[in-house]
């Protein structure tokens, strides 16, 4: 699936899901309407945001430490003892408190769902 998921993003096919996919370029968040109108994200990440901004507004500098107390669990594939890591605040960096980005594409971590 690895390889598939990079071949799709490679390819950004017309009207395709990683043509718009900003997971890993950055996503400006101006208020709800920019992630469930204008934006294609993660949908894990997506529904951590989307909780976020519901509470605290599209200002996202709370942001890590929300997603720190989210408990996601994963691993990434390129580690070989695949040592747990919780929080997606790990892989996600926040910028002039209103852009977000992951800092990994997603086929590189394995999620442990609960």
């Amino acid at each position: 699936m690895t390889a598939t998921a990079q071949q799709a993003r490679t390819a950004k096919t017309p009207n395709s899901v990683w043509l718009n996919d900003v997971t890993t370029t950055g996503a400006k968040i101006e208020n709800l309407d920019s992630i469930t109108e204008d934006l294609v994200i993660l949908p894990k990440l997506f529904r951590r945001l989307a909780d976020y901004v519901r509470v605290f507004g599209p200002d996202l500098i709370g942001l890590p430490a929300f997603l720190a107390g989210g408990g996601d669990e994963f691993w990434f594939t390129d580690d070989p003892r695949r040592k747990h890591v919780i929080g997606l605040q790990h892989v996600v960096e926040v910028t002039n408190g209103s852009t977000l980005r992951m800092t990994r594409p997603i086929e590189d971590l394995v999620f442990f769902e609960k």
